[in-house]
């Protein structure tokens, strides 16, 4: 990290002529001083105001509901991990919706198959104009082709692949998590609650 350089760009809602690969909205670069190459550090797909201004926001919303509502019952350090489980879940989110998913650069030139398999064989996409291996696949909505390419989660606001699916599993098992936390509290807040004849 000490030998990278970093270039920051505004994103097109902000600023028009900020760069764009396919779709997908490149915010920050991160050249290395030891190649020169340029690598993309921090880049946000095509659905990221759903993300931004749905996904987050609903959230958090549940999260601060169900504080107000049922964390007064609970212990102090059952709040503290509440919290912290909230907190790790919106990072975890906002980590998947800007972490490269696996851009995969363009190939003009058909690589060299005479060591590879049939199946690990470069193909043509038309659709990417480039040549690819068969792991990588075009994102009609991000228009690139990704690495490992799963699917595009409009929640995350991007697409899924090789460089962002294990942050994606961290989100999806920490917003499950959260989700039960929720629901134990409601019940726990409703039980005691009737019990006692406090709201």
């Amino acid at each position: 990290a000490g030998g990278d350089k970093y270039n920051w760009h505004f994103p097109p809602v902000l600023c028009p002529c900020a760069k764009r690969v396919g779709n997908m909205s490149v915010i920050c670069e991160c050249t290395s001083r030891d190649t020169g190459e340029p690598t993309i550090c921090c880049v946000a797909g095509p659905y990221w105001p759903f993300m931004v201004f749905c996904t987050f926001p609903t959230i958090l919303f549940v999260s601060i509901v169900v504080g107000v509502t049922s964390l007064h019952h609970a212990s102090r350090g059952v709040s503290v991990c509440y919290w912290i489980l909230t907190a790790f879940t919106l990072c975890g989110l906002l980590r998947v919706g800007l972490t490269d998913p696996g851009l995969f650069r363009r190939v003009r030139r058909k690589p060299d198959d005479e060591d590879r398999d049939i199946e690990e064989q470069y193909i043509w996409s038309q659709q990417g104009q480039s040549w690819r291996p068969p792991t990588a696949l075009y994102s009609r909505d991000c228009n690139v082709i990704i690495s490992n390419f799963d699917h595009t989660c409009p929640w995350t606001g991007t697409a899924i692949g090789s460089g962002n699916m294990p942050a994606f599993d961290c989100f999806t098992k920490s917003l499950c998590a959260l989700a039960c936390f929720d629901i134990c509290l409601v019940m726990f807040n409703a039980i005691v609650s009737g019990g006692t004849g406090v709201p």
